[in-house]
């Protein structure tokens, strides 16, 4: 079989800006939409705001514009400008300027109108101005048959988490995805990860009862392969920066039945695919629900749940309350 160097995870999000929470007002302002930069707190400089976002301010709380942010989307945090002298701002936000973090869902206007998201870097802590906010992916829409889908947040309580998975149909060659992969994997990814801010280190170990083989697609679509980094198993470890990563666990060869694997994410460069096996079973989180049903899953480490319905561009009066938070933070 074929011996393949390690490759390092390659990563390519750069990192922006952060926004904050808003009081309601009974009454709608005139906001004006000429934006007056806010003056840094940080050193971060300002940012453009992102032109395919609604830039609108002053907006009907039951008729409110999100454009493509949905929740589920990936946003690049930036600094609130300016509106009618006012910037909705609070200086600890200024840590999360910058950041790359997926969308939690919609949370009204704030009083000048502008309309807000909450996100998953800050824990829902602040609320940000969508007209101020990148958008670096849009959030998928579920759709049967898709692979399941891993939130990875640095610094958990839990490393390495462990997720235990079948191999399914390898029917694939894996060469068709990069002329240097070896072995055979599946006709879709195994699984998408969704890298939510950036880890200095991460380990992608595979641990199995067959000679496995690993393929990464990262966010810039770039394919990085391995085969037998420890003894049989694969292990990818590297910088990993903001962003979706569709991960293909295969075969060197096809196998009969389908036997199951072990996947273990490490922030440790030490932690090394046979420690997956020492891990208890209570320990370990399906990569698929157990009654073998949908497939349409995003997994938390330690707690699946189910994907997030798709959003449309505009709030429903009747069925969201589209009142925003009494204050920026809870």
């Amino acid at each position: 079989m074929r011996r393949l160097s390690l490759p390092a995870l390659v990563l390519l999000s750069s990192l922006p800006t952060a926004p904050t929470r808003a009081q309601p007002s009974p009454q709608r302002p005139q906001a004006s939409d000429t934006p007056t930069p806010a003056p840094a707190t940080g050193t971060t400089p300002a940012r453009s705001p992102d032109a395919q976002l609604p830039q609108q301010c002053g907006q009907d709380p039951f008729r409110i514009a999100y454009g493509p942010i949905a929740r589920g989307a990936l946003v690049r945090l930036g600094r609130h400008r300016s509106v009618d002298g006012q910037t909705n701002w609070d200086p600890a936000m200024e840590h999360y300027v910058g950041r790359v973090t997926p969308v939690l869902g919609p949370r009204g206007v704030d009083p000048q109108g502008c309309a807000l998201i909450e996100v998953s870097v800050d824990g829902g802590e602040y609320v940000w101005r969508v007209r101020d906010l990148e958008l670096v992916a849009a959030a998928r829409e579920p759709r049967e048959g898709a692979p399941p889908e891993l939130r990875f947040t640095p610094g958990g309580p839990v490393d390495p988490r462990v997720y235990e998975g079948h191999f399914g149909l390898v029917s694939r060659k894996a060469d068709t995805l990069a002329d240097d992969c070896a072995g055979w994997v599946t006709a879709a990814p195994t699984l998408t990860l969704v890298v939510e801010d950036e880890v200095p280190t991460l380990s992608v170990l595979v641990d199995a009862g067959v000679d496995a083989v690993l393929v990464v697609r990262t966010p810039s679509r770039r394919t990085i392969c391995v085969d037998d980094a420890e003894a049989r198993n694969p292990v990818l470890t590297g910088r990993a920066e903001p962003g979706r990563y569709e991960v293909y666990v295969g075969t060197f060869e096809p196998v009969r039945g389908t036997p199951t694997f072990r996947l273990g994410l490490s922030e440790r460069a030490t932690v090394r695919a046979a420690d997956l096996r020492a891990v208890p079973v209570a320990a370990v989180h399906p990569l698929v629900p157990p009654d073998g049903g949908e497939t349409r899953t995003r997994l938390q480490p330690g707690r699946p749940t189910p994907a997030s319905p798709p959003a449309s561009d505009e709030a429903p009066a009747d069925d969201a309350d589209p009142a925003p938070p009494t204050s920026n933070t809870r």
